[in-house]
């Protein structure tokens, strides 16, 4: 392994060692569609609070989907995606 991959693998583990193991179940795909096929658009972390759920991501991700007129799907499992409305 050359030095900047050992540098890289050294960082990656001192930052998964911090992240809590129940945050990876929070990811979600943002995904758009062009027919016949969906495609990821960015990421997200599903938050639920008062039993409200929420998305947050990159704003690029909402401005770039919605700049070319797109819905987008958040992913509800690993076989279903659910609509989102509004602007």
């Amino acid at each position: 392994m050359d030095e900047g991959r050992r540098i890289q693998a050294h960082v990656n583990a001192r930052i998964i060692a911090k992240i809590p193991a129940h945050a990876a179940e929070s990811i979600v795909a943002i995904v758009v569609a062009t027919p016949p096929s969906l495609h990821v658009f960015g990421t997200g972390n599903l938050f639920e609070l008062a039993r409200e759920s929420s998305v947050v991501t990159a704003g690029h991700v909402i401005k770039t989907a919605s700049a070319y007129g797109k819905t987008i799907g958040i992913s509800d499992d690993a076989r279903s995606f659910i609509a989102t409305a509004g602007e």
